[in-house]
């Protein structure tokens, strides 16, 4: 016997931005738990890898001075028993700004904020569009609903390591209307940004064909745990779009258990299960810039959800692609 299920938009919504931040490189670096890093280790005479054989160091900086664009995006895509196909799209435009620490201790400030924020969630024939750059947009009861993520800008005090040590809020809050059901995407969404920028880097050099490991179990800020475990491979020189660059190699599994908090919709205080979990992806670095150029990620997972009639799970194919890239680096104006 079919039990009833009901997935409305605000779970694929909520879905999309609250499980990204996870699935695009693991490990950004909130909330707690604990994580395994294995030894960086060497293939010996790893066989026609890109680039000679000489070791580079991949140390990700700000520079004082400059302002970093980044764009990250996210598209989640959900089979539905009955249902069909739903997907979220999201796209954030993020800048920061990177100045010396006001207490002259190394590191740097980054003043950050969201430049510009694009949802776009099908379900059947029913679509729902917004793009922070369009005025119409701007006017509509989803465009009060994101104006507050717009206003605001948060400032982080950096270590030379990029660990995050203080954060400051400021802009005008409070702006905006919000919409029942619908999650809201906040400042908390770029300092995990951050956070990602130097994850899956080695620590220190590393040869084509040399290797690292990640595993570990991870908490999810209210979600749950999940465990993971990541291989990372430097495959050697590159180009993206003309430019050089180093590039690593990303596989692994992560799976476990969590719960559905209130903003899941129909489905909230449900448990869902990630079974099957499987994830291919790669790091771009650029040598120039001392930056991160490119991550990207696709996730395929079989999804466990609870229906409203006790005993019955469903199970949702999902497939997610993640991916951050640099817009380009300037002298602050």
């Amino acid at each position: 016997m079919k039990g009833r299920i009901t997935i409305d938009p605000p779970f694929c919504l909520w879905f999309a931005l609250r499980v990204r931040p996870f699935f695009l490189l693991l490990l950004a670096g909130v909330g707690s738990g604990s994580m395994a890093i294995g030894q960086l280790k060497e293939i010996p005479n790893a066989p026609s890898l890109r680039g000679g054989g000489e070791p580079v160091a991949m140390v990700p900086t700000f520079e004082p001075g400059k302002t970093y664009r980044f764009i990250s995006e996210n598209v989640i895509r959900m089979q539905l028993p009955g249902k069909g196909i739903k997907e979220a799209k999201v796209e954030q435009q993020t800048r920061f700004d990177a100045t010396l620490r006001s207490d002259g201790r190394a590191g740097v400030s980054l003043k950050a904020r969201i430049e510009r924020l694009k949802v776009d969630f099908q379900s059947g024939e029913k679509r729902i569009t917004y793009d922070s750059f369009d005025k119409e947009d701007r006017g509509s009861q989803l465009g009060q609903h994101f104006r507050n993520s717009l206003n605001r800008w948060v400032e982080l005090k950096m270590s030379p390591q990029l660990e995050i040590l203080e954060v400051n809020y400021g802009g005008r809050e409070g702006l905006g209307t919000l919409l029942p059901g619908v999650p809201q995407f906040g400042l908390n969404e770029v300092e995990k940004l951050v956070a990602e920028i130097p994850q899956g880097l080695p620590d220190g050099k590393v040869r084509p064909g040399g290797f690292w490991q990640l595993n570990g179990v991870r908490e999810i800020a209210d979600l749950g745990d999940l465990s993971f475990e990541v291989t990372y491979r430097y495959r050697g020189n590159s180009t993206h779009e003309t430019r050089p660059c180093y590039e690593i190699q990303v596989s692994g599994q992560l799976g476990g258990d969590t719960l559905i908090p209130g903003e899941g919709g129909a489905l909230a205080g449900g448990e869902m299960s990630f079974q099957g979990t499987s994830l291919n992806g790669r790091i771009l670095f650029d040598p120039m810039e001392s930056t991160v150029l490119l991550k990207e990620q696709s996730v395929s997972m079989l999804l466990e959800l609870p229906s409203q009639e006790e005993g019955i799970l469903y199970q949702v194919p999902v497939e997610q692609q993640a991916r951050i890239r640099l817009l380009h680096v300037v002298q602050t104006p």
